[in-house]
């Protein structure tokens, strides 16, 4: 007799604020993504809306993956931070594309490298 595995859904993460509206742009960026993954990628993203207005989106966008970063980095070797890792790899993805759409992706690609080298870097990772 084998135990049958039930799958159930993650509990909501109180440290996460519930996704906003998710903005076309990125809706259209993520379609197909597993349900979890594109919830926790729009809940990173909603954290950063707040950001100076003057932000292009590539830079809310790295943002937001940094956030799930420091979440991940946080988390230790809880297996809650393989989400939060999986939804920063999705994010910085996505700004990638949003710097070649703005025309800026050389120096994107440059202050995206200093500020996760940075992140880590004051995180002792």
């Amino acid at each position: 007799m084998t135990a049958s595995r039930q799958e159930t859904a993650p509990a909501a993460d109180p440290a996460m604020p519930a996704a906003s509206p998710s903005d076309p742009w990125l809706a259209a960026r993520t379609t197909g993504a597993p349900g979890d993954l594109s919830a926790r990628m729009r809940s990173a993203w909603a954290q950063v809306q707040g950001a100076d207005a003057r932000m292009s989106r590539s830079r809310r966008l790295l943002e937001a993956a940094a956030t799930c970063i420091e979440r991940a980095l946080g988390a230790g070797s809880d297996r809650r931070a393989a989400l939060d890792l999986l939804a920063a790899d999705g994010l910085l993805t996505v700004a990638c594309d949003a710097a070649a759409e703005e025309g800026d992706a050389s120096a994107f690609a440059l202050e995206a490298s200093t500020r996760l080298a940075a992140l880590l870097a004051d995180r002792g990772a």
